[in-house]
């Protein structure tokens, strides 16, 4: 098997350009309804590939990814992974972020890293890779968070689009919108300590959507070029039956009802504007 699997790995990289090529990579765990739509948009938004980890889920994550695996788009891993807090998860994300960073870092000349709830765009519509042709001298780019709400929907309708149900977002000036997600070249890459971010080689250019340069997991908020819809709680049923399990385990005393309220507050329908 894993004759096949570095055969196929061969042949496809050659089908591939790495000259203004992206990839996106992620890590998930028990989201197999809202898979589909997030792998499709952004295939759609010029993404060329998309390397996917599986910690220990047990839905059918199979029956949204195959298709996608089939055709060459989705590069999937087991990455069972087992973890007690949130410190260690972050470690098994980034553990899985340098094991796709060596993977890709002699294929494609950026990769995004962020989690299926997110979803990377340009506001006008513009295909992601045509934006980077922007950042043809940097070496990092950081996106900022627009984080949204359930929208107090108690589940969206099997086979609907997330981004068409969900609408409410929080205030632009929020704390949470500080945060951002990486999109780096992998040739750059020398470590990962933080899901946000990663160590870059000596010389390396980090910066925000204005050119500015950042550190740390934070910058401030500016999203006209790229922007990153965080929807943070997806739908009532996955904030209460999934994420509140999660979080319960990290940490023992937040309200997701109060955080579902902050994020529930601007009607902002851009995605469903944009696919229009």
């Amino acid at each position: 098997m894993k004759f096949i699997f570095v055969t196929l790995m061969f042949i496809s990289s050659l089908l591939f350009s790495k000259e203004n090529s992206l990839y996106v990579c992620t890590i998930f765990h028990n989201e197999a309804r809202f898979l589909d739509e997030w792998v499709s948009f952004h295939l759609q938004q010029g993404v060329d590939r998309i390397y996917m980890y599986n910690n220990n889920s047990d839905d059918d994550y199979m029956k949204s990814l195959k298709k996608y695996i089939r055709g060459g788009k989705v590069i999937l891993f087991q990455w069972n992974k087992p973890h007690g807090t949130v410190e260690e998860w972050n470690k098994v994300q980034c553990a899985a972020y340098m094991d796709c960073i060596e993977k890709i870092k002699d294929q494609c000349e950026w990769c995004a890293f962020i989690d299926t709830d997110e979803f990377l765009f340009n506001p006008e519509g513009i295909s992601l890779k045509n934006i980077l042709k922007k950042f043809k001298h940097y070496d990092a780019v950081g996106v900022n968070w627009v984080m949204y709400g359930s929208s107090y929907l108690k589940r969206i309708p099997d086979g609907a689009k997330m981004i068409d149900y969900l609408k409410m977002r929080a205030p632009m000036d929020i704390y949470y919108n500080r945060f951002y997600k990486s999109i780096v070249r992998p040739a750059k890459v020398s470590g990962c300590t933080h899901i946000h971010y990663f160590t870059m080689l000596p010389g390396s250019k980090c910066v925000n959507e204005k050119k500015m340069p950042i550190e740390g997991w934070y910058s401030d908020v500016s999203v006209d070029l790229l922007r990153i819809n965080h929807y943070w709680t997806r739908d009532l049923d996955f904030l209460y039956e999934e994420k509140l399990k999660r979080q319960n385990k990290w940490y023992k005393t937040e309200d997701l009802r109060d955080r579902d309220r902050e994020l529930n507050v601007v009607y902002d329908p851009i995605l469903s504007n944009i696919r229009d």
